[in-house]
């Protein structure tokens, strides 16, 4: 039995083209039936697979990428063979355009589906911050904006520092933008405020987040109806897909995240 499940396994692999990734969950225990039942331990399948393994970890944990030194090394670790076998998988899942390796500041190691999406996502950011047209019509409106804060500001009895104001302005005005900051900076207010100025430019604005908890946190903190990603984009178990895209987009003027 365990020479036919390895033997299944490597016939996915090797004739019907399955992905790697799609068998990756059982090979914590598929490695030990592998060896037992004759797979060698530097046997290129069994490498290959295991370097997707610990790269589908590092995104399961929230990483994009790996730095490539520290990767050979916990590769090595990991499946207890020489430093040739881990750069003749490399060099193999490369060729087969399973990863991606980028060298710019450090070298980094990427599984392809990341990277593309990635790759993607920053492109259309890019579009959105090199549209010229759209910069000069928003620009035009600061101060019309400004009086709406200033107006805000007095209806809530709330006393905005400069920060806070230039960061509400810069997020009615751009096209996307990315407030950070720790607990009491205040983004909680610039949040409100936000949205509360797009709603009196009658703008619909539909509030997201990754999990439930971080959704729920935003309806409590804007006391307006805060969907998970997932939920926003209507995602599809059975399709495996968003049935909201680019041809099918969300009804909203604007998004927070």
């Amino acid at each position: 039995m365990n020479k036919k499940l390895i033997a299944a396994l490597v016939e996915l692999e090797r004739e019907k083209g399955i992905k790697m990734d799609k068998i990756i969950e059982a090979l914590k225990i598929a490695d030990k039936i592998a060896l037992k039942a004759g797979i060698e331990k530097d046997s290129l399948f069994r490498v290959k697979a295991g370097i997707i393994h610990l790269l589908k970890k590092a995104e399961d944990g929230g990483h994009c990428y790996y730095p490539y030194e520290e990767f050979i090394e916990m590769a090595e670790n990991f499946l207890g063979v020489e430093l040739e076998k881990i750069t003749d998988a490399l060099n193999e899942l490369k060729k087969e355009s399973k990863i991606i390796i980028i060298k710019n500041d450090i070298k980094k190691l990427y599984l392809a589906g990341i990277y593309n999406d990635e790759k993607y996502v920053s492109e259309k950011i890019l579009a959105l911050l090199s549209d010229e047209k759209g910069h000069k019509s928003r620009e035009g409106k600061k101060d019309h904006i400004y009086n709406l804060i200033k107006d805000l500001a007095a209806e809530e009895e709330i006393i905005l520092d400069n920060f806070q104001i230039e960061a509400i302005k810069k997020a009615v005005t751009e096209k996307i933008l990315i407030i950070t900051g720790g607990p009491g900076t205040g983004k909680s207010t610039i949040l409100n405020f936000v949205i509360k100025i797009f709603e009196k430019e009658n703008k619909k604005v539909l509030l997201c987040a990754p999990t439930g908890r971080a959704s729920k946190r935003l309806y409590e903190t804007t006391g307006r109806e805060a969907k998970t990603i997932h939920r926003l984009l209507n995602y599809n178990p059975k399709l495996n897909k968003f049935l909201k895209n680019e041809e099918n987009p969300v009804n909203a003027d604007i998004v927070i995240i």
